[in-house]
């Protein structure tokens, strides 16, 4: 075993995990939408336990029962998927990849930064109910740039666009998924992640319209970081210290592949979009937007997406 290695399964053993579960968050959000970024700012006293992506099946054996991008209606009951989302929500796992960056002794509070749950978190939430739930959202064309500049859009069958439809739970419970699908061209790469990125975000919408989930948009964060995580800190009971989070504004995330050491709350990261994408490719997002009745999150007149609107779901996005 290489030191490396050795360190990391040290490092995740190596710590006490006394959060209980009104003291975790789970931490959702679109990959390359900024999830790890903001979970450094919630944490940056460094009082949670951070775990990071520990749904990731290829990588976590006691994530195996999921699929890469699993669907699970809030009431839909499954033994061994509860008993490993149960184990995982609880903090009893411990890998070497999910604790990487975890250095304190002892935890009273939890993190969990997730990229393939949007589409359980309902069902998550029924699992642990007093555990906060918050969902990133940010720009479809700035998450599809980020993704399509490291070439981590796949299309092929085992691809996220694939895998979600292959979900019948999923076409039966939102029938619009199929209705919109026939509004696309899917041999396109950008209308593929649009597509996918309405799919990411009308789930949890849905399943959250009576409340219970707290949405922050990734570009309030980046315009005032501090505005935007206060009604999160104070549903937590949890108050911050100005210039300490201050400090951790302008460290990029671990995970900013394409600009290392770039500050993240540069205009390249509000606006780059606008400037990577014809006329025409901006505008076919706003139709697939309006396929899925979720035009009014990021309206065309409004391209950077706040003041945010109500973030319940039009009425048209979840017609069963």
């Amino acid at each position: 075993m290489s030191f490396a290695r050795w360190l990391g399964k040290w490092r995740s053993r190596a710590f006490l995990d006394r959060a209980a579960s009104d003291s975790t968050i789970l931490l959702a959000g679109m990959g390359r939408s900024g999830t790890t970024w903001a979970a450094d700012l919630i944490n940056y006293d460094h009082s949670y336990r951070v775990m990071f992506e520990p749904f990731n099946p290829q990588r976590v054996k006691k994530a195996l029962p999921f699929l890469n991008i699993q669907y699970m209606n809030p009431h839909a009951q499954d033994a061994d998927k509860s008993a490993s989302a149960r184990a995982i929500l609880s903090g009893r796992l411990r890998h070497a990849a999910v604790d990487l960056d975890n250095r304190g002794l002892v935890f009273r509070r939890r993190l969990i930064k997730e990229v393939r749950c949007n589409l359980m978190l309902g069902w998550l939430k029924s699992l642990q109910p007093e555990m906060s739930v918050v969902l990133l959202v940010r720009h479809p064309l700035s998450v599809a740039r980020s993704l399509i500049r490291l070439g981590w859009e796949d299309p092929g069958p085992d691809g996220d666009f694939q895998v979600m439809l292959r979900q019948p739970e999923l076409l039966r419970d939102f029938p619009v998924i199929e209705r919109a699908l026939r509004g696309i061209d899917g041999e396109d790469r950008l209308q593929r992640l649009v597509f996918q990125w309405c799919v990411f975000h009308l789930v949890p919408l849905a399943h959250f319209s009576e409340g219970g989930l707290t949405v922050l948009f990734y570009e309030e964060l980046l315009v005032d970081p501090q505005q935007a995580l206060g009604p999160l800190f104070a549903s937590l009971d949890r108050s911050f210290e100005r210039d300490r989070l201050a400090q951790s504004l302008p460290i990029p995330s671990r995970t900013n592949y394409l600009n290392p050491g770039h500050d993240p709350r540069a205009t390249d990261r509000l606006k780059g979009w606008q400037r990577e994408f014809t006329a025409a490719q901006i505008q076919r997002t706003y139709e697939i937007l309006a396929l899925f009745g979720m035009d009014q999150v990021y309206p065309a007149e409004r391209p950077t997406g706040f003041p945010p609107p109500d973030m319940g779901p039009p009425d048209r996005a979840v017609a069963r």
